[in-house]
C-alpha cells in the first residue's frame, strides 16, 4: 500500500457506502445515470470487489438491478401491447 493511501478497511467502508447509495439510485427510475457511472468508476479504479450475497449491500444492489430490469421489460411490453391494441381498434 502506498504511504498516505486509504487503508483497506476505509476503502471497504467506502465500497459499502457507495453500494448503499447505488441501490437507492437503481431503485429510482428517474435517477441520473451519470451518478451511477461515477460511483462504479470509483470502485473500479480502486480495484474494490466483493462477492455478492443476500445480506451484503452488493447483493442487495444485484437484486435491485434485476428488479429494475424486470420493471423496464414489463413496462416496455405493456406499452407495446397497448399501442398495438389501440392501433388495431382505430383500424377497426
Amino acid at each position: 500500500m502506498t504511504v498516505g493511501a486509504a487503508t483497506e478497511t476505509t476503502l471497504g467502508e467506502l465500497h459499502a457506502a457507495i453500494a448503499k447509495r447505488l441501490k437507492v439510485h437503481v431503485e429510482d427510475m428517474d435517477s441520473d445515470p451519470r451518478y451511477v457511472q461515477m460511483a462504479i468508476k470509483l470502485c473500479s479504479d480502486n480495484k474494490i470487489v466483493v462477492v455478492p450475497n443476500k445480506t451484503n449491500e452488493v447483493g442487495k444492489l444485484t437484486s435491485a438491478l434485476k428488479n429494475r430490469e424486470k420493471r423496464i421489460f414489463k413496462d416496455n411490453v405493456t406499452d407495446l401491447s397497448g399501442a398495438i391494441a389501440k392501433k388495431m381498434l382505430k383500424e377497426g
